[in-house]
């Protein structure tokens, strides 16, 4: 009698120890899940930021492209002497600004005072109003292109991201997504798939509705 119910206390004991073993593994996988989610997540944040970053750099690049050859077409298409051109309206409004938010960086300085100034200029100059947005036209090849390049070396998932040229903030965005998948465990934890999006915004163009510029979208295939 006395060895059956030792027996049985053992049976129970393993039963229990395995039990809890299952339990245990269970709770590192979910733990491991739920960590999972989170980097993956990060993964397409950092994608979306980098990528609409990168787009904005080439927007500006060829609106700098402009003001740095630009001349005003003055009586019979010649320029008053006394008269700034673009670019030097432009550094002048560096100068003020680093002194008055000497807090910014290099760059942020040189973008807000682009749009400081064309902000201005844009209201009165048809001529550069229309260079400007030919500008941002001619931008679009390099911006496809360099987002797909950040997208790919942050292992997004180019296929369906979508850039669009301006949002209501007059931002470039980007949305892209990264695959999540789950680790199985048993049939009581199968291994899920789903994408996981995010958007990224990038610099201020806040002149672009000065350009008569319309909002424009790209989708990956």
């Amino acid at each position: 009698m006395m060895n059956r119910y030792i027996n049985n206390q053992n049976g129970s004991t393993v039963f229990y120890l395995i039990w809890g073993f299952f339990l245990m593994g269970m709770l590192l996988i979910l733990t491991f899940n739920i960590v999972n989610i989170y980097v993956v997540k990060n993964q397409a944040n950092i994608a979306a930021d980098q990528a609409s970053m990168a787009a904005s750099s080439e927007v500006y690049k060829s609106i700098k492209d402009v003001i740095s050859d630009y001349e005003p077409p003055g009586i019979l298409g010649l320029l008053e002497e006394e008269e700034e051109t673009l670019a030097e309206k432009i550094e002048e409004e560096i100068e003020s600004l680093e002194t008055s938010h000497g807090y910014l960086s290099t760059t942020e300085t040189e973008i807000r005072a682009i749009n400081n100034v064309l902000n201005d200029e844009l209201t009165t100059n048809n001529h550069l109003r229309s260079e400007i947005s030919e500008s941002i036209n001619d931008s679009l090849p390099s911006v496809i292109n360099v987002v797909e390049k950040v997208l790919e070396q942050n292992n997004a998932i180019v296929t369906g991201s979508k850039i669009t040229l301006f949002n209501e903030d007059l931002r470039v965005e980007v949305m892209t997504s990264t695959e999540y998948n789950t680790t199985e465990y048993s049939s009581m934890m199968p291994t899920l798939s789903e994408d996981i999006d995010q958007k990224g915004v990038g610099l201020s163009v806040s002149f672009a509705d000065l350009t008569g510029w319309s909002s424009w979208e790209y989708v990956f295939d």
